[in-house]
């Protein structure tokens, strides 16, 4: 970084990738790994996590970085939201979000990065996952 960060610790980075060259520079430089998956079903976008999640632990051996300094994020897409009007399915009910998450969070996933709601109708719950059962994941995984 040019010219160097005036905040101490410098701010943490946060990589995006998933393919075989940007993996590896996440290991090496990130504090956190953020990924998705693409994939036509949750099942499908879980298993290859999974694969990408095997990766990363390979590559940190590999170069002998202690697993715990590198942080995993997941952004929570969801195909379907385009073919059904923007609806996230996520965000039909606080129990469906919450099995989402357990899913994700069950992979070693320590961060979850839901989208906005782009149906105003989807608002309300918005709101009530953000109110009520995040506190509640958040207390539930502490220092998993």
């Amino acid at each position: 970084m040019n010219p160097r960060p005036l905040q101490q610790p410098r701010p943490p980075i946060v990589i995006a990738a998933m393919g075989p060259v940007m993996l590896k520079h996440t290991v090496r430089f990130a504090d956190t790994w953020n990924s998705l998956s693409f994939a036509a079903t949750f099942d499908e976008r879980l298993e290859e996590t999974r694969g990408q999640i095997a990766k990363v632990d390979a590559l940190r051996a590999e170069l002998g970085r202690d697993p715990a300094s590198l942080t995993r994020s997941y952004l929570m897409f969801d195909p379907d939201a385009r073919t059904s009007g923007g609806q996230f399915g996520y965000y039909q009910s606080e129990e469906a979000f919450e099995e989402t998450a357990q899913r994700v969070v069950e992979l070693g996933i320590s961060d979850i990065g839901p989208y906005y709601p782009m149906q105003e109708a989807q608002l309300p719950m918005f709101e009530k996952i953000a109110r009520d059962v995040i506190p509640e994941l958040k207390a539930r995984y502490a220092g998993t």
